[in-house]
C-alpha cells in the first residue's frame, strides 16, 4: 500500500455494536440520537444487561452507580468495552469513581456527537489490541529523570 507523505493514515473501525444498558430515555435524548452520529455500519440496541454484549461490542451504561459499573466490569469478558454515560452535572469525584470501578471511558451527558466520538475512539483503540489490564499498566520500568543524559 502506497501512503502519501502528507496524508494521515486513519483506521476506522468497520462496524460496531453498542448495547445500551439502563434507561436510555434518562439520557436526556443523548442516546436516542446516537445512531445518527455513528458510522452507518454500527448498530445501537437496548440490552437487559451487560451479559447481552458480545466480545466485540461496546456496553453503554446509562447513569449507573459506581457499584453497578464494578459489577458490570466483573461480568464482562473478552474484548467488550464498558462505556459509561453520567449526568452532565456529575462531579469530578464521581467521574473518578466510575473510571476506577472499571469503565473504559466515561462521558458526561449533554452532547450526542461527543458520546458518539468516544464510542468510535473506544472501538478504534481496541481494534487489534489485547485489553490492557491493571497489572500490565503498572508493570512499567521506572522512568529516568528528565535531566538524565544518555
Amino acid at each position: 500500500m502506497r501512503v502519501e507523505p502528507y496524508v494521515r493514515n486513519v483506521v476506522t473501525p468497520i462496524g460496531g455494536a453498542v448495547r445500551v444498558v439502563g434507561d436510555a430515555g434518562a439520557g436526556s435524548g443523548v442516546v436516542a440520537g446516537l445512531v445518527r452520529h455513528l458510522p452507518s455500519s454500527w448498530t445501537v440496541t437496548p440490552a437487559a444487561g451487560v451479559a447481552a454484549a458480545g466480545p466485540d461490542d461496546l456496553a453503554l451504561l446509562v447513569y449507573p452507580t459506581p457499584g453497578e459499573v464494578a459489577a458490570a466490569h466483573r461480568s464482562l469478558g473478552g474484548g467488550t468495552r464498558l462505556v459509561v454515560l453520567i449526568e452532565a452535572t456529575a462531579t469530578a469525584d464521581h467521574v473518578a469513581e466510575v473510571l476506577e470501578a472499571g469503565a473504559d471511558t466515561c462521558v458526561r451527558a449533554g452532547s450526542t456527537p461527543v458520546l458518539a466520538g468516544h464510542l468510535v475512539a473506544c472501538r478504534r483503540r481496541t481494534a487489534g489490541r489485547e485489553p490492557m489490564t491493571l497489572r500490565f499498566r503498572t508493570a512499567r520500568p521506572a522512568a529516568r529523570p528528565l535531566n538524565a543524559v544518555g
